[in-house]
């Protein structure tokens, strides 16, 4: 019984493995080329759909920034090289015939004069290769005749003379439609039928001609949705991506024989000062014999070498910048030093001991007239060459609309060819051009790769702005799959009239900095910003500020380090190539830091400060180069926050001395004896508040200033403000008169304005909708707390307070408002004021709060007056009433 069993099982189990080797039989060799067709033609590809980017308009619904939604077009050339039709073509006519090799009489075609020959008459060109006799499909000729394609004329394909026959494979799979797919038993079927190759095949001159045809339309349309004017600017652009991804290799493969070079002469994989002993770099430098360049980096370089001669003529390396070039500003000429510089340099005998030279110079010695792959083997040279030939896709336009998809992705397009689509958007350059400078700056821009806001209002907004891309799938046979909608990003509108800003820049100073915000008391929305000076560009004041920022991350990077990190480092950038921007700075910076010492980094922040504190970079209006500090504009909420702690009440009186305090920035100005509320806020007395200051403390100012918002987001800006950790361990009385590590810009000082005026926290917004009014400043019924302080400020514009050399403009316009002077010491020493200029308008009922700082501003000469917070009146006296009549409304 058990014997009867285990047969019955062996039996299931022996006809279980014939019928599995039937199975792979019948797929190997009965389905192969069926499954294989299937397999090639039955693929199903995901289209992308781009959302377009929500656009931003002024309160009066005028746009500001619009976009739409576009595809941005990639190609990778080795791709479309091996699978287009046209370089199918154009391969085979080289492979199969000696001759096109070299220039023929009459046509003189190189590879790429041919492939011109096929696009201006497709019809001869087909005919031309289906007429090739079969009997040339043999390697013998394709290493003779197909030299051209390989790194003699520059490496079409990049390709050793040995991998011409899987190239001809690869052509004759493109012809028959079936894309890469000709194994080597189908090009010996095909050579044993004899005759032409287009019979052999089974290929007519009409089918083959049209699918060319198909193909040249199909790129050249391509060519017009990313906005080349003529076929010849397509095509002209193709060739140099070919170009471009032909170098990019090449540069790898060049990379990789010189580190095998290196390793082999010295020992290392890495040539250059840092890695070589000084006696093995010295000696293949002086081999190299570089003149130095007559340039000024040259020059520099020369002398250089001079002032470092006896380290080289004693076998030690020099001065340890190698007399590298240095670029840009960074170079230091000293006078009279560099006309001879060059001319004792080759008196001394002395030459050019750049990294970047010298190793290109040894690299070309060494290798001499052989090619690259003999230096890097045959399998390496290959393994290289696969590696980097299709893994990068180059940007072959942008800009492109809807209909550019269906060129490139669907059934035999030309995705399969190596184009790509990415979605993206196109900013309405027009548009954004048509707005004024600080327009600019206020909209933001867009990144060009990310397409994500990179500053402003766009940068503010980006979760509001930015959409979802949605998808379809494309089955081969063109029927659509599923479907995801794209969500485009929602239209925003910003809280101000485009005219009012105009009008704001207009008639303010444009020539000396400041910052001015106007905020609507009743709902919190910014209706006028302004800064000066104002930039004559805008994308130059942004490389401005881009290229001053990274400066600074680079010279504090470059004081934390020691000497001898320094030189290592300064010896490595030195032996790399090529350097971008970034790390080209981080050289010269280093440079400069081992020639002059680490003193040379606080005179160049110095510098930085100084050019920024009068660069156009900034809109001071919600950004400000450095610390500012808000001065005596905050002795009100100082005060407003005593009355309401109850630390002081409305009787509450102190006595003001000169003498009372004898740091610099504690002094006062002798304000008399039983000083109140509205005379502290009027004269803005300092020791009123350092009391006040004493008995409130740091813990519970801090707590006033979350309050009123000061630390909360701007909707619609990305703003600045204090760090609450830097103000945790401040002093109370520097708090108190609104010095120490506060921090504050006009359109934060103008919310805190407004909240005063209102009697309720009130939060500027710059995108809708409106923030809901926030909680009271006063606990429920002691409004009297906000009288006393509105009162102060009143006083401050009248003939006694400290605007009173603007009292009778100020008047006029019923304001109440508060100065502030910050003193400090600016980035070269000299003595600064931060000016500013807070508060609101009409006193009586509230409309506007208005905040106005001049920053940096710096004093006059000694015993005259400085630039106090007045001064920045007269440019709250315009804004009033331009943003006035921008509303609407008029009370003077």
């Amino acid at each position: 019984m058990f014997g009867r069993r285990l047969g019955l099982l062996l039996l299931l189990f022996l006809c279980g493995v014939l019928c599995v080797g039937l199975r792979l039989w019948w797929v190997q060799f009965v389905a192969a080329d069926s499954i294989r067709l299937q397999a090639l033609t039955a693929r199903r590809v995901v289209l992308p759909l781009p959302a377009a980017r929500g656009a931003l308009t002024d309160a009066s619904g005028q746009p500001l920034a619009r976009d739409r939604a576009s595809f941005d077009v990639q190609v990778v050339p080795s791709t479309f090289r091996e699978r287009s039709l046209l370089h199918a073509l154009v391969d085979l006519r080289v492979l199969l015939d000696g001759r096109s090799g070299s220039p023929r009489e009459g046509e003189g075609r190189s590879v790429e004069g041919l492939r011109q020959a096929a696009r201006d008459d497709p019809a001869r060109f087909v005919r031309w290769v289906l007429r090739v006799p079969t009997v040339r499909l043999t390697g013998a000729r394709l290493a003779v005749s197909g030299e051209s394609l390989c790194a003699a004329q520059g490496g079409d394909l990049i390709r050793a003379p040995a991998e011409l026959s899987y190239r001809l494979r690869q052509c004759l799979g493109v012809l028959e439609g079936r894309g890469l797919a000709f194994r080597p038993q189908d090009l010996r079927r095909v050579s044993d039928r004899g005759g032409e190759l287009g019979s052999a095949m089974g290929l007519s001159r009409d089918e083959v001609t049209a699918r060319l045809q198909v193909e040249l339309l199909a790129v050249e349309e391509v060519g017009v949705a990313i906005g080349h004017e003529a076929p010849h600017e397509t095509w002209d652009a193709m060739d140099h991506l070919i170009r471009r991804e032909i170098k990019w290799v090449d540069m790898h493969r060049r990379s990789e024989a010189m580190s095998l070079l290196s390793q082999e002469r010295f020992g290392t994989p890495t040539f250059g000062p840092g890695s070589l002993p000084a006696e093995d770099y010295l000696a293949v430098a002086r081999a190299a014999r570089l003149p130095f360049l007559d340039d000024p980096a040259g020059r520099h370089a020369a002398r250089s070498a001079v002032s470092g001669a006896a380290a080289l003529l004693s076998g030690r390396l020099p001065s340890p910048t190698l007399g590298a070039p240095r670029r840009g500003d960074l170079i230091r000429e000293e006078d009279g030093e560099d006309e001879d510089s060059l001319e004792e340099a080759d008196r001394s005998g002395l030459f050019d001991l750049a990294p970047a030279r010298v190793r290109d110079a040894w690299f070309r010695s060494t290798l001499g007239d052989r090619p690259l792959r003999d230096v890097l083997g045959a399998r390496q040279d290959r393994t290289l060459r696969n590696r980097y030939r299709g893994g990068r896709a180059f940007i072959f336009g942008v800009g492109a609309s809807a209909g550019v998809a269906a060129l490139i992705v669907g059934p035999g397009r030309l995705q399969e060819r190596g184009f790509r689509i990415v979605p993206g958007f196109v900013r309405d350059r027009e548009l954004f051009e048509s707005l004024s400078p600080t327009l600019q700056q206020l909209v933001g821009t867009v990144t060009t790769r990310g397409r994500t806001g990179a500053s402003a209002a766009e940068a503010a907004l980006q979760d509001r702005l930015s959409g979802v891309d949605g998808s379809v799938s494309v089955d081969r046979d063109g029927s659509i799959g599923e479907e995801r909608r794209p969500a485009d990003g929602d239209d925003v509108t910003l809280s101000f009239r485009r005219d009012v800003v105009r009008r704001l820049q207009e008639e303010l100073p444009d020539d000396a900095p400041f910052g001015l915000a106007v905020v609507d008391v009743r709902n919190g929305a910014v209706v006028g910003l302004a800064t000066g000076p104002v930039p004559t560009h805008a994308g130059e004041a942004r490389a401005m500020r881009a290229q001053a920022s990274r400066e600074r991350v680079e010279l504090r990077r470059a004081r934390r380090l020691t000497r001898g990190a320094v030189l290592q480092e300064l010896a490595f950038l030195e032996a790399s190539a090529p350097l971008d921007g970034s790390r080209r700075m981080r050289r010269d910076i280093l440079g400069q830091v081992a020639r002059y010492g680490q003193d040379w980094i606080g005179t160049r922040l110095r510098e930085l400060a100084m050019d920024g504190a009068r660069s156009p970079a900034w809109h001071r209006a919600f950004e400000l180069p450095g610390q500012c500090p808000p001065g005596s504009v905050f002795k009100a909420v100082t005060i407003l926050e005593g009355l309401r702690s109850g630390r002081i009440s409305a009787d509450t009186t102190f006595d003001c001395g000169y003498e009372t305090r004898t740091r610099r920035f504690h002094r006062c100005k002798q304000h008399g004896p039983a000083l109140g509320i509205t005379l502290a806020l009027a004269k803005s007395c300092n020791e009123f508040c350092y009391q006040v200051g004493d008995r409130v403390g740091t813990t519970q100012m801090i707590a006033a200033y979350e309050r009123l918002g000061l630390f909360d987001p701007i909707p619609g800006l990305s703003v600045q403000g204090p760090r609450r950790q830097l103000l945790t361990g401040a002093n109370a009385r520097n708090l108190a008169i609104g010095g120490g590590s506060l921090h504050c810009t006009p359109i934060r000082a103008a919310g805190i304005a407004a909240s005063i005026a209102r009697g309720r926290v009130v939060r500027p917004w710059l995108a809708g909708p409106p923030l809901p009014i926030g909680e009271p400043l006063v606990p429920a019924g002691s409004t009297w707390m906000l009288d006393e302080v509105r009162h102060g400020m009143r006083e401050v514009c009248g003939p006694g307070g400290t605007a009173r050399v603007h009292s009778a403009a100020l008047r006029g316009l019923d304001v109440a408002a508060k100065t502030g002077t910050a003193d400090h010491q600016g980035p070269g020493g000299e003595a600064v004021h931060e000016a500013w200029f807070v508060g609101y308008a009409p006193a009586s009922d509230p409309v506007l709060a208005f905040a106005v700082v001049l920053p940096g501003a710096a004093a006059d000469q000694p015993g005259a007056r400085g630039v106090e917070g007045a001064d920045a009146a007269p440019h709250a006296v315009e804004a009033l009433k331009i943003c006035a009549e921008g509303l609407g409304v008029r009370w003077w």
